[in-house]
């Protein structure tokens, strides 16, 4: 006979409910304990909520109500918003008073409206008690994700499993979870919708199509679409859940491996071959960047520039690697290239670009079509550690023609060297001295792929953060250029592992106390250790694994995760911006499945060797997450008191 502790914890529903109790207290404790306005863009999405609230009709880009905003700035005045901030105070007395620098006005509405119901009803009280309103329904919104955590374990695991147990307590006190999901904030829409989508594509990939699992995913397919861009992602992968859901037993191959030749055909039909290695392009040119030619100044090849009237500014980049970089700063530099065109023409020379103090060094030439060397020395002063070299012909062109325009020999040296005459490049000499090219293929001699101009376009346009900035193929390129670029992803993944478990507000909250992250980084490691341990562990029986819906899992985590660290990466060469973890929390559900597989993977020896009783891991795994979430409310009492 099972002990009294161990039935109640068998008993599904009532975990469930007991669980739900404890979000529930807990995002109410989240609600109140966060000043009003401090999270993410939290001013402008409560603009949008009061706009639908006190008006009719949708609010358009550029609404805006001067009442609503000089309450709202009033109140931040108050709540000590600005302190310790460079953010001038708003003037009270401008008909649209500064609340944010974001406006969220052509977002998809439908979290918005939702949010606007409560404060319907608190039209005419102070406006910081219908920012609360507000908070409410994002918290009723935060416990649907729980049911949907605990309803998708359920999909995947055997009754009684503990895992039904620990993905929705774990997504209960994630103390940065609970924090962002009680804002007004649509991701928190997104969030609450992707994850009913999640939960329906894995019953329907697990039981297979019927007409009420089919209504669901589109419905919350319909959801998504409705909220938010980040989670448009639906709308593929329900395609990809549909699939398994068909191709089912005996067909189920097919289903694998239609998924894997569509995947290859994508990358065939997007990508191609035949740009300047570690160069990027910012050009829509349809033909590589790179071009084979005889009788040329050095090697066999050339960067190619392809210009027709009324073009965008074409150009390609190289990012000086940072320990390169980082070395220039108060030293003489002799930057020079073999330049011409097809016809003749007054362009830009080769420049050098350092982002701090915005320094830009080169020279205007005249070029035709004779290759001839073109030269120049500079100095650097400030902070060298980001820099990059352009050969960017210039902005305003006036050409009434195609035309080509040709590089090659591009070199960077430390020190002065003649402006007239070239450098040898098989011996590497420049006036007989040696030197060392900052430059590395600076003949185009070796070649990679590109993305295809239709699909830079498509790409750019599907990610908000990449539209009317750097294209798409920027996020390709410090991709493969580690050396140069390997500095953002190491600061984002760190930024975003610290604001997934615990930083606050607008991400600038920290936990309390010396390196407290380092706990947590380890929780983690073991997490993704034990995950490998059990599989090779269970490799016998790993035949007997769901492993579409794992697949689709996986899928959806590498996905969200992917798009998040790439956010940032458009802002290389401008003032740089790291994604945090609100991004990624649609995938929370994923996530904390298979971290909490990987405990469970380490526990279960231990349990088994020392004769544990059941009980033991739940108390020990809530009592840990229970920790954290008590030491985070402290924390963010320390410091905002």
């Amino acid at each position: 006979m099972r002990s009294g502790l161990s039935s109640i914890f068998h008993k599904e529903s009532a975990i469930l409910g007991a669980i739900l109790l404890l979000a529930l207290i807990n995002g109410l404790i989240y609600v109140f304990l966060l000043p009003p306005w401090q999270h993410y863009d939290e001013p402008n999405h409560f603009e949008y909520v009061w706009l639908l609230a006190h008006r009719h009709g949708l609010p358009q880009p550029g609404d805006f109500d001067t009442a609503m905003r000089q309450a709202v700035a009033q109140s931040m005045i108050e709540q000590g918003f600005f302190d310790g901030t460079n953010i001038p105070l708003p003037d009270l007395t401008s008909a649209k008073p500064w609340i944010g620098a974001y406006p969220q006005l052509d977002d998809p509405p439908l979290y918005y409206f939702l949010a606007s119901l409560p404060v319907r009803l608190f039209s005419s009280a102070d406006i910081t008690i219908q920012l609360y309103a507000a908070r409410l329904v994002s918290l009723g919104l935060f416990l649907i994700t729980i049911v949907a955590g605990w309803g998708l374990t359920a999909e995947i695991t055997s009754p009684r499993h503990p895992l039904r147990f620990m993905v929705p307590l774990s997504m209960s006190l994630l103390p940065a979870y609970v924090d962002l999901m009680t804002a007004v904030n649509n991701d928190v829409g997104a969030i609450a919708a992707f994850s009913l989508f999640l939960w329906g594509s894995v019953r329907l990939i697990r039981r297979g199509p019927s007409l009420w699992t089919l209504l669901w995913v589109v419905v919350a397919t319909g959801l998504c679409l409705m909220t938010k861009r980040t989670v448009y992602i639906a709308l593929p992968l329900s395609g990809i859940a549909l699939l398994f859901a068909v191709l089912r037993g005996r067909f189920r191959k097919v289903a694998w491996g239609l998924i894997i030749f569509s995947g290859v055909a994508v990358l065939l039909a997007v990508f191609t071959w035949g740009d300047a290695t570690l160069w990027y392009r910012d050009t829509t040119q349809n033909i590589p960047t790179r071009v084979a030619l005889s009788e040329i100044p050095d090697g066999e090849a050339a960067f190619r520039l392809f210009l027709r009237p009324g073009d965008s500014p074409v150009k390609l980049l190289q990012i000086l690697p940072v320990d390169w970089a980082s070395e220039m700063s108060g030293k003489v530099h002799t930057l020079g290239a073999w330049i011409w065109a097809s016809q003749p023409l007054d362009i830009n020379s080769m420049q050098l670009v350092v982002f701090s103090g915005d320094q830009v060094f080169g020279e205007p030439i005249q070029i035709d079509q004779t290759p001839r060397f073109f030269a120049f020395t500079f100095m650097p002063e400030k902070n060298t550690g980001r820099a990059w070299v352009t050969l960017d012909p210039g902005k305003h062109l006036t050409i009434d023609t195609p035309l080509e325009i040709y590089y090659d020999g591009v070199v960077l040296a430390e020190g002065s060297f003649s402006l007239d005459v070239p450098p040898d490049y098989v011996r590497a000499t420049w006036n007989g001295i040696p030197y060392k090219n900052l430059i590395r293929n600076g003949s185009a001699e070796q070649s990679w792929f590109y993305l295809r101009p239709w699909a830079e376009k498509i790409a750019t346009r599907l990610f908000s953060d990449y539209a009317g900035q750097e294209s798409f193929s920027l996020t390709v390129y410090t991709l493969i250029d580690w050396s140069s670029t390997g500095w953002y992803y190491r600061v984002a993944l760190e930024t975003l592992f610290r604001t997934f478990w615990a930083k606050f507000a607008w991400g600038h909250v920290p936990l309390m106390g010396a390196k407290p992250y380092r706990i947590l980084l380890l929780a983690t490691l073991l997490g993704f250790a034990g995950l490998a341990i059990g599989l090779y562990q269970q490799r016998k029986r790993l035949k007997i694994l769901p492993w579409d819906a794992v697949f689709f899992l996986g899928l959806n985590l590498a996905i969200v995760w992917g798009m998040t660290l790439f956010r940032g990466t458009t802002y290389i060469l401008r003032p740089v911006y790291f994604p945090v973890a609100r991004y990624v929390y649609p995938a929370i559900i994923p996530m904390m499945f298979f971290l909490c597989v990987g405990w469970l993977a380490i526990w279960w020896p231990i349990e088994r060797k020392l004769h544990l009783p059941e009980w033991v891991k739940y108390l020990l795994f809530a009592s840990a997450f229970l920790m954290l979430d008590i030491y985070s409310i402290v924390s963010i009492l320390h410091y905002y008191g």
